[in-house]
């Protein structure tokens, strides 16, 4: 039995430090393309250069984050003039306006009814998350998997077309005035089906690890993780500006929806594959890939016990730093517009834009900088999110008891910082995996994250309230930042388990050796 025949690959550990990436080795290769290879190369290489998948990540985050604050602050206006019509002696204005907690208030001459209103628009918000997030984060299981054998772009193409249908039914609720009720759940249940935001970030970012080494790849993470933050910022400016000044008529900024999805379906058509697949691999590899990424997590034997347990030690720390993003994301903006701050829906906007752009900031200026830190490369990326956890605790306590504009500001602007820790967990996750995992693992995190998110949508639309005395009790808005702080510290503990040195980094043995050993 010659040395070709006698080893199969099966115990192959990737050397992450090799100049090259995974598609590159896949383009070696490909027996069915040896004269193409070099062709391959030069067209994937000015492609990856122009069309690159940041760009993509900036329009499918702009539209499911525009498209959301429309929708958020579409029904809380819907049933605020619901409760308002239905209000003895009340005579609407002549003219769309934005109502207020004051307006409501003075309008029903109680603080009750503005509790109602925030209860009923947090529970049909709820619920819409949910269905979004449940179905995405399942569904995203097996597309995540699939893109290890049919390659990164099909699906890709299919989550941003689901969102661009979602969206166009959302305009629909809007223009047509239907039933928010029901058609509102069909367009999350439907981004949902087609992958969502849990099979677009775990595929992109598997992309990511597809053709980035390891040297950069904590960066590029980054610059991926700081296209949220510009499409946040630009998502902000639009919607909320746009509502304010056309006086919360939803009509027009709900068009703008259609035209992002157009523009950026066109790009991502364009958009070069990361994971080239010869027909020969795809029959070879088969469904077996779906059950591969999934052993990852449960056979330790797979990566082995030092990995395996790091592994969800790092799944666990970014699913609850998930929970708590996402749980604050979800009531925000409400508690910016209702007491105790009852900022205007432009200075929302403000908000939002300068707190986003500080968050790619964060990502393209900071996270370098940590990076840089001359410490053993072992310790860089835990390092980096126990620095983001000590920021994420301070401002939350900061946003739970401050209340001045300027003070909401230098918090909000300052708990940015916190947005190192993605990234930087991602690195960790990727460097612990083989590289034909990347794609079903990245999507199994984030898929778990998902799931988390779930928990976190209900209990921070449940546990918020407007600022308010009701019948002697007094509720406190600021409560949802005091519950993230304690998440946030909660993290402590399992991070410092990420310091531990690793049992198979403890030799590392001379490139000859290494092929001895395989033999």
């Amino acid at each position: 039995m010659n040395q070709e025949e006698e080893f199969s690959g099966e115990d192959f550990e990737w050397e992450e430090e090799s100049p090259f990436t995974y598609s590159d080795r896949y383009l070696e290769n490909d027996p069915a393309t040896p004269k193409q290879v070099g062709l391959w190369k030069r067209s994937l290489k000015w492609r990856r250069r122009i069309f690159v998948i940041e760009i993509f990540m900036v329009f499918s985050q702009l539209l499911y984050l525009y498209s959301t604050q429309i929708v958020q602050q579409y029904i809380f206006q819907t049933l605020a003039c619901e409760a308002l019509s239905n209000t003895p002696n009340y005579t609407a204005p002549n003219e769309s306006i934005c109502l207020d907690q004051d307006y409501i208030v003075s309008a029903t001459g109680n603080n009750d009814s503005i509790i109602e209103i925030q209860q009923k628009t947090n529970t049909l918000n709820m619920y819409i998350a949910i269905i979004g997030l449940v179905s995405s984060a399942v569904l995203s299981l097996i597309y995540g998997s699939l893109s290890d054998i049919f390659g990164r772009k099909p699906f890709l193409i299919l989550c941003f077309s689901g969102l661009c249908l979602s969206s166009a039914l959302q305009v629909a609720v809007i223009e047509l005035d239907l039933n928010m009720n029901v058609y509102l759940l069909i367009a999350s249940a439907l981004n949902g089906l087609t992958g969502g935001g849990a099979t677009t970030i775990g595929v992109a970012y598997a992309s990511i690890a597809d053709v980035t080494t390891k040297k950069w790849r904590t960066l590029r993470l980054g610059t991926t993780g700081s296209a949220f933050g510009f499409s946040k910022a630009l998502s902000y400016l639009l919607a909320y500006y746009w509502i304010n000044n056309n006086g919360c008529d939803f009509k027009g900024p709900a068009y703008l929806m259609l035209a992002i999805g157009f523009v950026g379906l066109t790009y991502i058509i364009l958009i070069p594959e990361s994971l080239p697949r010869s027909k020969e691999e795809r029959k070879e590899g088969g469904f077996k890939k779906l059950a591969d990424g999934f052993k990852v997590f449960f056979i330790p034997s797979r990566s082995g016990f030092s990995k395996w347990w790091r592994i969800w030690v790092c799944v666990i720390v970014i699913c609850i730093e998930f929970l708590c993003v996402i749980g604050i994301t979800q009531v925000l903006n409400y508690f910016l517009h209702n007491k105790p701050l009852e900022w205007s829906y432009d200075f929302i906007g403000i908000y939002g834009s300068v707190t986003s752009i500080t968050q790619c900031l964060a990502l393209i200026v900071v996270l370098p900088l940590l990076i840089a830190i001359p410490i053993p490369e072992a310790y860089s990326n835990p390092f980096i999110i126990l620095f983001a956890v000590v920021i994420a605790i301070t401002t939350n306590v900061m946003m739970a008891t401050l209340r001045t504009t300027w003070e909401i500001f230098l918090a909000g602007t300052v708990q940015t910082l916190q947005q190192v820790a993605f990234p930087a967990g991602r690195a960790i996750l990727a460097g612990l995996v083989k590289p034909e995992d990347f794609g079903a693992v990245q999507t199994l995190a984030t898929s778990l994250q998902l799931l988390t998110s779930v928990g976190s949508t209900v209990l921070f639309n449940k546990v918020y309230h407007p600022e308010a005395e009701v019948n002697g009790h007094h509720y406190n808005a600021g409560i949802v930042f005091w519950i993230t702080a304690g998440f946030w510290a909660a993290l402590i503990p399992l991070i410092l388990l990420l310091f531990k040195k690793r049992n198979d980094d403890a030799i590392e043995l001379p490139e000859s050796m290494k092929y001895e050993k395989l033999n």
